[in-house]
């Protein structure tokens, strides 16, 4: 039984296993990321969330004539208004098909939570 006054989120049971290892492992305990003692998995899952809402918002009022398609191994592409761009990493650096270095298209990507 839930918790009064909260409701439940539900996640596949692996989804979770692996988030919460992740979480264990790279997040917890490091000050300044979600330490154990301040916050839980749960408080922290719902900043996140809460905060990538407010980011994608942020995206669309900067970008609005871009478009996230999907990702890809090396980073992503992006749709700019009807040319289609690659984002990738490149050593430490992320690179853009179109204009070959640091741009707009990778300010985009990096901000984008589904990069």
């Amino acid at each position: 039984m839930g918790k009064s006054g909260y409701t439940s989120l539900s996640l596949n049971e692996d989804r979770y296993a692996k988030l919460r290892k992740d979480w264990d492992h790279i997040v917890s305990g490091h000050d300044g990321w979600g330490s154990t003692r301040e916050h839980s998995f749960t408080a922290w899952a719902t900043t996140v969330l809460e905060q990538s809402i407010k980011r994608v918002s942020l995206i669309k009022s900067m970008y609005p004539n871009y478009t996230m398609v999907g990702q890809t191994d090396t980073g992503c592409v992006i749709k700019d208004k009807n040319v289609i761009v690659e984002v990738k990493w490149s050593k430490t650096k992320l690179v853009c098909s179109v204009d070959n270095g640091a741009c707009k298209h990778c300010e985009f990507a990096s901000m984008h939570p589904q990069f």
